[in-house]
């Protein structure tokens, strides 16, 4: 075992950790570095889903999960990758997986401190080089009867189980798209069709994986202020300029992990929200505001006056007003914008250190350069001038509960 995926976060088990039981009971500098936030990468996550279309990528109710022999399990999954993979390969991988503990040592480890279902990723290694890419078998175990377990009754039940078939040539993006797998399956929408959609219907979880790559929640690298990380009883000690939102956001799971009672949870998370607001203009010396990235984007159509601002993003939260957003939120992203971006930012695209009077001109050399048909460009340059010397129309929802998005004087600004 390598990692252990549970509550939003991952668990490196290489330091000591036995358990992600270990992460809500010790707050020492060593073990919390193996506390993180998951991530994954575009290309995995494509992958993934490549992966799903194929018959033998995912397989429903194929072993029973209160009776699981892993042989058996192993040998079935394996015959449905055979049909993608050289058959000496398969026959690699079943000896591999054959001397995994689960076969060895005749059932799973206990799960007595887990709660509800489990999943179980095997990433097998051969030793040739000839799968230029890892393949995947996902397999759901039936559980006759429905779920049976009480939100406070451990059990632990293995529900899925995966291989992920990879050699020396396609490792690396074998150990990419299984953390991608680890890191789709902890998002309850996704993984609760799963659990629920009728055998006959895998294409059921493919639409619900399609809508979840439509909509990714992105924690970007931000360095929060000194008193954010002083008033974190679990950030690490000593830390200079290091405490980054994704501390903040692991420190908070991890308290609310150890939580007995709702009530708790409320007062924490009240807390929280105070402090935040409280701080959210302050330096790291608390002596004047800290200056960051002020993100805006707007919007302009014919069938509107004029431009409206859309979203804004500040300390890695968004609001977006065009959806009478009044809340700030960590940004949402898709795997499609993601791409396009990708194919978009090359150096015809890209305009460096351009003077102010000629950004116009400067956008719409890159516009034409990305594709912008020449019917369109007098139109296009004719919206930007105006927003250049009108502005933009501020919509009156953005002056609610924006304080966390609103620029400070020092911020740099992209738009």
């Amino acid at each position: 075992e390598k990692h252990h995926f549970c509550a939003g976060l991952e668990v490196d088990l290489k330091v000591g950790l036995q358990s992600c039981a270990d992460v809500v009971h010790t707050s020492t500098e060593e073990v919390q570095k193996d506390v993180h936030l998951p991530s994954t990468s575009l290309t995995a996550l494509t992958q993934l889903q490549e992966s799903l279309k194929s018959p033998s990528g995912l397989l429903l109710d194929i072993a029973d999960c209160r009776d699981v022999h892993f042989t058996e399990l192993f040998s079935s999954m394996l015959s449905e990758l055979g049909r993608d993979v050289p058959g000496s390969i398969v026959q690699e991988a079943e000896l591999l997986l054959n001397e995994h503990p689960y076969v060895t040592k005749e059932g799973t480890p206990s799960k007595d401190d887990a709660v509800g279902e489990s999943m179980d990723i095997f990433l097998c290694c051969t030793a040739g080089s000839g799968l230029i890419r890892p393949v995947l078998s996902l397999a759901r175990l039936k559980m006759e009867g429905g779920i049976h377990f009480q939100v406070d009754d451990g059990c632990g039940e293995m529900r899925f189980a995966a291989v992920v078939l990879c050699d020396t040539n396609s490792e690396k993006g074998g150990r990419s798209l299984a953390r991608a797998l680890a890191t789709t399956f902890m998002d309850e929408d996704f993984s609760g069709i799963a659990r629920s959609a009728p055998r006959d219907q895998p294409e059921t979880i493919r639409e619900a994986l399609k809508v979840y790559l439509a909509k990714l929640t992105i924690v970007p690298t931000v360095k929060l202020n000194k008193a954010a990380a002083a008033a974190d009883p679990l950030s690490p000690k000593g830390t200079k300029g290091s405490y980054t939102l994704q501390n903040s956001l692991v420190s908070g799971i991890q308290r609310r992990m150890s939580l007995v009672t709702p009530q708790e949870a409320f007062d924490i998370s009240k807390g929280d929200i105070g402090f935040e607001r409280q701080h959210s203009n302050e330096s790291e010396n608390g002596e004047m505001p800290a200056t960051t990235y002020h993100i805006e984007v707007d919007r302009f159509s014919n069938h509107e006056a004029g431009w409206q601002m859309e979203k804004c993003l500040r300390q890695g939260l968004e609001v977006d007003f065009a959806l009478k957003e009044q809340m700030p939120h960590l940004p949402h992203v898709s795997c499609l914008g993601l791409e396009e971006i990708k194919r978009l930012a090359v150096p015809q695209n890209v305009a460096i250190d351009v003077e102010g009077t000629g950004v116009v001109d400067a956008t719409m050399d890159c516009l034409r350069a990305s594709g912008l048909p020449q019917e369109a460009s007098e139109e296009v340059s004719k919206a930007l001038k105006l927003r250049l010397e009108k502005g933009v129309d501020y919509l009156e929802e953005a002056k609610l509960g924006s304080e966390l998005v609103n620029p400070n004087e020092g911020d740099e600004a992209a738009l």
